[in-house]
């Protein structure tokens, strides 16, 4: 009767100990997906553009250092090498652009945010690559699981 007691007192004194919070990264898209060459003269206008997502702790610290990465999805009407003049991609990452890398250093503080930046580059900017869209998706981890950006993303091509 004794170890019942016990056993129900150890019962009742665990369920009214506060659990650590459980961290949740959470990620959401902080740039257009339509990226606008000149209509006028796409050879000499911008072709350059930033693609983005916030990273952020909620709950918790994250479980451990940051990182954030930038990969191309199936689809799109700008899938591969085809569309664009010369059989390239017409929507492609800036050369020198990291695929991934470090948001922190250490742990993200529970409800601070990190921004992760990455450059395209509208290829063959010739007026081939209008109208042009290509998938993608950003993806953050932190240890503990990735979040991806919502699907479908693209980047369009805008005249």
């Amino acid at each position: 009767m004794i170890r019942n007691i016990l056993a129900a007192a150890a019962v009742v004194i665990g369920s009214m100990l506060a659990l650590p919070a459980q961290a949740a990264l959470t990620i959401t898209p902080i740039t257009w997906n339509v990226v606008g060459l000149d209509s006028n003269s796409p050879t000499t206008g911008p072709v350059r553009f930033p693609v983005a997502a916030r990273v952020c702790a909620v709950g918790a610290p994250s479980h451990g250092a940051v990182s954030a990465a930038f990969a191309f999805q199936a689809g799109g009407t700008n899938n591969g090498t085809t569309g664009c003049t010369g059989g390239v991609a017409c929507i492609t990452l800036r050369s020198g652009t990291l695929l991934s890398y470090a948001l922190t250093t250490g742990a993200l503080a529970a409800g601070s945010c990190a921004d992760a930046y990455f450059e395209v580059e509208v290829f063959n900017a010739d007026g081939s690559a209008f109208k042009r869209a290509r998938n993608y998706t950003i993806t953050a981890t932190d240890g503990s699981g990735p979040v991806s950006t919502p699907q479908p993303r693209e980047l369009f091509v805008e005249s």
